[in-house]
């Protein structure tokens, strides 16, 4: 049923509608923004199509790994090697633990899955620190809707779009209420909130989206460089702007690059002088490690349940930390040092920093020679990596305009259920001609997600 609707919006658009839907596109695009960089984020015609059992079941799992990944940071933070082992530093396990217990850390996060054709998904990583590009899936749903062809598709009865915009609002609202409650503060009926990042971030226009949204909501909203938060008499101010609420789009590994890990918003979520959202521990859950230890036996926690167990038996990949240590490789079997694993099996592998993000630090076995492989895991173990294994990605045929009507390209994709306050929610896709499907990286571009009965 799925390719039977794929194939009739492309239909639709080679027979009649191409033309003006692409025109739309472009025109919608520009008109909102939906932009990273200069770059649109969306070129393709035709929206992807999820069967709601297969959205379901990502829901159900994906839920379960984050649960998993909280157990596995807490026992981290219990635990000097293990920390150590994932990557972490002195400076970066107290910038970890700068606010934790006040709320979720991971307020807004992402999974990156991979739909199998037969049986479970599988999750690759999971992005806790606050991740762009839930605003700029919203709004081409909306474009999308717009088209022609969803209307000669009836897609109003037809598809349904979650929304995550309206939840990460929500979350963020009902978040700076418990705070308020658990320091026996009065809560703010309109409170201010500050979206803050880097001055010249690509996905700037994004954070317009989210202050749009706020300020629906009755919320005074402003978009802050980090350079322009300070802390003065006990009181976070930007510029002349005091808020009550922060959105922390600033990533940690831009803190520690430019300032060794000191900043205003890392004392503030401290002293808990505002509310700061995407909490610091978030930086902690994003170590691709966590992966290592839920999924080697010699490290993953005790008292799992059976439903989690066999969560991670199915849906995350064989994966180990670098180190100098004797393990059984992808489907059991005996033990052997690593390094004689990695270098046999390097077709079937990926090396990844623990802490590395927007796609950089990935290093493709089967597109490397057996030398620069060889150089690469010498380079990973004075680091902080894993190596994983590989998961091929799915394809798909999507409908682009060109000077010559209308092409199909075959494209990479993923899914990436959203985690909002603790419940997974909505599906971002994206789309690649690489095999690192990631906006950052300048490969990707992105299209929404519509669900269709089975």
């Amino acid at each position: 049923m799925i390719r039977e609707w794929a194939e009739r919006w492309t239909a639709a658009l080679r027979s009649e509608c191409g033309a003006r839907d692409a025109a739309l596109l472009r025109r919608r695009t520009s008109e909102l923004g939906l932009v990273y960089g200069d770059r649109p984020v969306c070129q393709v015609l035709r929206p992807l199509f999820v069967p709601r059992s297969t959205y379901e079941d990502l829901i159900r799992r994906g839920e379960l790994l984050v649960s998993a990944i909280h157990g596995a940071m807490e026992a981290a933070l219990r635990d000097d090697t293990l920390m150590a082992a994932l990557g972490f530093d002195r400076v970066e396990t107290e910038i970890i633990s700068a606010d934790r217990g006040f709320g979720a850390a991971d307020l807004v996060g992402r999974l990156d899955a991979l739909p199998a054709p037969e049986g479970a998904p599988v999750f690759i990583e999971y992005n806790g620190e606050s991740p762009g590009g839930l605003g700029f899936g919203d709004m081409l749903g909306l474009v999308f809707e717009e088209m022609e062809a969803w209307e000669n598709l009836d897609g109003s009865s037809r598809f349904h779009r979650v929304a995550v915009v309206p939840s990460v609002i929500d979350a963020f609202l009902d978040g700076y209420r418990l705070w308020c409650r658990r320091l026996h503060k009065e809560p703010v009926e309109r409170p201010k909130v500050a979206i803050v990042d880097l001055a010249d971030v690509p996905t700037r226009t994004e954070f317009e989206i989210f202050r749009n949204a706020f300020e629906l909501r009755g919320a005074t909203t402003r978009i802050v460089s980090e350079d322009q938060v300070a802390i003065v008499d006990d009181r976070v101010l930007c510029g002349d702007f005091e808020p009550d609420i922060i959105y922390r789009r600033l990533v940690t590994m831009d803190i520690l690059s430019r300032t060794g890990g000191r900043h205003a918003l890392i004392e503030a979520a401290r002293r808990q002088l505002a509310f700061v959202g995407c909490g610091f521990e978030g930086y902690g859950l994003c170590a691709k490690g966590h992966f290592a230890v839920l999924s080697d036996p010699e490290l993953r926690p005790t008292g799992l349940s059976d439903e989690v167990l066999d969560m991670l038996d199915t849906s995350i990949p064989w994966t180990r930390l670098v180190r100098d240590v004797f393990t059984s490789g992808p489907g059991g079997g005996l033990q052997e040092p690593l390094e004689h694993l990695v270098q046999r099996e390097k077709n079937r592998l990926v090396l990844k920093a623990s802490r590395g993000y927007g796609g950089r630090d990935v290093i493709l076995g089967w597109r490397t020679s057996k030398k620069d492989w060889q150089a690469a895991w010498e380079t990973a173990l004075e680091g902080s990596w894993i190596v994983q294994e590989r998961v091929h990605l799915p394809e798909a045929r999507f409908p682009v305009w060109t000077s010559d009507g209308i092409e199909e390209v075959t494209l990479h994709y993923d899914l990436a259920p959203y985690m909002i306050a603790g419940q997974c929610r909505g599906l971002g896709v994206r789309l690649s001609g690489s095999e690192i499907l990631n906006v950052a990286a300048g490969r990707g571009s992105a299209v929404p997600a519509l669900l269709v009965a089975d």
